[in-house]
């Protein structure tokens, strides 16, 4: 806790560090993910931890720290030489392997301005497993060495970057985020391996020239946000496979020129929070989309009439069998 800031502490960012640092042990059929969040309640629950902001389904979305707490945590973990806290930016990444601190080389989130390539001979860039990328180049195909890489942000300052198909043969991926970036992999690429540990894939700003059947190839995925996807014309009808996002429980689709959506409570059987911003071109929200038994909330955002008018539509059906737990916002 010590390795934060004396502000706002992000949830999601938190339990990648933990699970990337191997803090965390299995229990039953738990996923890692959820072994944090049950510490973190522990936490909470012990003053600790003071939670600063709440999400919708009722989960903790930031905490805080108490600022004597913090310092207690830094100066424990400067004597145990496991965290050295230093206030400045890391500008590249250290090609020794001499140079390379314990706590890069098992896994610390960072911020490159330029990573014009991965080293081969640095062993310890395999056990990388949490990294931050600002990129000014394509990103290296050497990426897929970082074996046990869980956690990817990948952020661009330029119009363009291509992004190497080598990136889905990590087989140690979880989350993976990119930003401000045209992302292009071939159509024709096939996974090598089931990805049955990536939960999380966001795509900010982004050109992304892939289909969507890639994205449901990936059968754990919980997380979903897709922003700024300039789909192919054939595309624009998006009738997903059954079984593709079984495990999905959150999708975000904003500012796509998608037409027509078909889809039911089979395609996404698990799906909690539907949120749809500024997609003018979407007819409508899928009447059956309502019959997912586990949906929570739609929420629209600078949506066109005829998707308000589905959405309510959608409400007023399920409110006639019975289910008043659906809600509906529209900002």
């Amino acid at each position: 806790m010590g390795a934060f800031p004396n502000h706002e502490i992000r949830a999601s960012k938190l339990i990648r560090i933990w699970v990337a640092e191997g803090f965390l042990k299995s229990k039953g059929d738990k996923i890692l993910e959820e072994i944090a969040e049950e510490n973190l309640k522990v936490l909470v629950d012990r003053n600790l931890l003071m939670v600063r902001e709440w999400k919708s389904n009722g989960k903790a979305k930031s905490y805080s720290i108490h600022d004597l707490l913090r310092d207690v945590c830094v100066k424990k973990a400067g004597e145990d030489k496991f965290l050295h806290v230093k206030n400045r930016q890391v500008h590249r990444v250290p090609e020794d392997s001499s140079t390379f601190p314990r706590r890069i080389a098992e896994g610390v989130g960072c911020t490159a301005h330029r990573i014009p390539s991965v080293p081969n001979r640095n062993p310890g860039t395999s056990q990388l497993m949490l990294l931050g990328f600002l990129l000014q180049f394509r990103l290296p195909s050497a990426i897929s060495r970082l074996w046990n890489l869980q956690t990817l942000i990948v952020g661009s300052s330029i119009s363009y970057f291509e992004l190497p198909s080598e990136i889905w043969e990590m087989p140690e991926l979880r989350h993976i985020k990119f930003r401000n970036s045209r992302i292009s992999i071939d159509r024709e690429y096939q996974i090598p391996f089931v990805h049955d540990k990536l939960q999380t894939i966001s795509v900010m700003k982004a050109d992304l020239l892939i289909s969507s059947n890639f994205l449901g190839s990936i059968p754990n995925i919980k997380n979903l946000g897709i922003y700024s996807w300039e789909m192919q014309p054939s595309d624009q009808e998006w009738e997903p496979t059954e079984g593709e996002f079984s495990s999905l429980q959150f999708l975000l689709l904003e500012k796509l020129n998608l037409v027509h959506w078909k889809a039911d409570e089979t395609h996404f059987p698990r799906l909690r929070h539907l949120v749809i911003r500024d997609c003018s071109a979407l007819e409508e929200i899928p009447r059956g989309i309502g019959d997912i038994p586990t949906l929570e909330i739609i929420e629209l955002d600078e949506c066109n009439t005829s998707i308000v008018a589905s959405a309510k539509q959608i409400q007023e059906d399920q409110r006639q069998y019975g289910n008043d737990g659906l809600e509906v916002r529209i900002c």
